[in-house]
């Protein structure tokens, strides 16, 4: 009886919450405790919803049950917790820590010249560290198809997609799009074997070998047929090609681009602090920045 009690009361809390736009008054505090209260407005807010399903009347529930929970058990801490300087020191250092982090991404996110690296300084650098690059497992290009095993033309379908001809691919293209339950061309980019292993229901227990000695790979299971053509390889061991290890490439650019960034922004604050005098140094720094 009282469960349901609540879950009216709750109910009438998120319909009165989704029409009224006044500020908190008493009748919207849903609890209060300690001199804290929980408002319907911050919970549905906390929630992201406003509608009068069951399930969002759970969702509150289990919101103020937290709350109020939080709330207890941050009373008796504090009653029982004899060093509260030391944490509320180490929460203010988390608050500064945060703050200065959000402010950071937020300024290094609207620099385009922070991830804008020419293309010329990815393909020097590459160049210069290419035995750096290694792969962890073989790399390939071609097409992957998962089709019905009762599929319509799947004998010409197994023809095309181990075809050179434009014609074949035009074909496979046109076919294999409007046919197919999944459809993979990468003739033109590197794959990693896991990626495309995890669409295949077999298990192959040396990769290395595998695209070494296959070009073309089909199974039937379960009522679907898979086709794999492999048109170039690249070993576990070997090094990356440009194609693949240039997103690594770009991300140590920016990596470094960041610190830099970073840095500069430290030192700018400092100077402006510094010279407008809000920021005082009473003794001889060895390192001032």
């Amino acid at each position: 009886m009282l469960k349901n009690v609540f879950f009216f009361i709750l109910l009438f809390a998120m319909m009165y919450s989704c029409t009224s736009s006044d500020s908190v008054k008493e009748e919207d505090i849903l609890v209060s405790y300690d001199n804290k209260v929980l408002t319907r407005n911050e919970v549905l807010t906390n929630i992201g919803m406003c509608n009068n399903s069951e399930d969002s009347i759970i969702q509150m529930e289990e919101y103020i049950k937290k709350w109020i929970n939080a709330q207890l058990m941050n009373k008796v801490a504090i009653n029982n917790i004899s060093d509260l300087d030391r944490i509320e020191k180490k929460v203010e250092e988390y608050r500064q820590s945060l703050l200065a982090y959000e402010y950071r991404k937020r300024m290094i996110l609207n620099d385009e010249t922070i991830f804008s690296i020419p293309k010329d300084s990815l393909v020097a650098f590459y160049d210069l560290h290419k035995t750096e690059f290694k792969l962890e497992e073989p790399i390939i290009k071609g097409i992957f198809i998962k089709i019905a095993a009762d599929a319509d033309r799947l004998k010409d379908l197994k023809k095309w997609y181990k075809s050179d001809k434009v014609d074949d691919i035009d074909k496979l293209e046109k076919y294999g799009l409007k046919g197919a339950i999944s459809y993979e061309y990468f003739r033109d980019k590197w794959i990693t074997w896991t990626d495309i292993e995890k669409n295949i229901p077999k298990y192959f227990s040396d990769p290395n070998s595998f695209v070494k000695t296959n070009k073309s790979y089909e199974c039937d299971e379960n009522g679907f047929v898979y086709l794999l053509n492999i048109t170039d390889y690249r070993e576990k061991g070997d090094i990356m090609p440009y194609g693949f290890a240039e997103s690594r490439i770009k991300e140590i650019f920016v990596n470094s681009n960041q610190r830099k960034y970073d840095a500069m922004l430290q030192s700018q604050l400092y100077d402006e602090a510094l010279s407008s005098g809000e920021l005082k140094i009473n003794y001889n720094p060895k390192n001032k920045k």
